[in-house]
């Protein structure tokens, strides 16, 4: 939720292009971004990441799909 001065509360739903729906200032996901920016902040995925074989694995063996695809955007997703 957002709020203004005077106490009004808004659900801020909405996200966009270059946007991460991560809710503003969260102090344990600030946390958790800047331990993996210390790590490794980016990179292309026509690199092989251990991390992310993991992460298709897991997502294959619970949704029942074959094969999992990253993609860096929607545009990508469809093509």
């Amino acid at each position: 939720y957002l709020y203004t001065e005077d106490g009004t509360e808004y659900l801020d739903a909405l996200t966009g292009i270059a946007v991460c729906g991560l809710g503003h200032a969260h102090p344990v996901i600030a946390e958790a971004i800047a331990e993996q920016a210390a790590t490794l902040v980016h990179t292309s995925n026509l690199f092989e990441i251990p991390w992310q074989m993991a992460a298709a694995q897991k997502l294959a063996e619970v949704s029942g799909m074959e094969e999992i695809f990253f993609s860096n955007s929607g545009a990508e997703s469809n093509e």
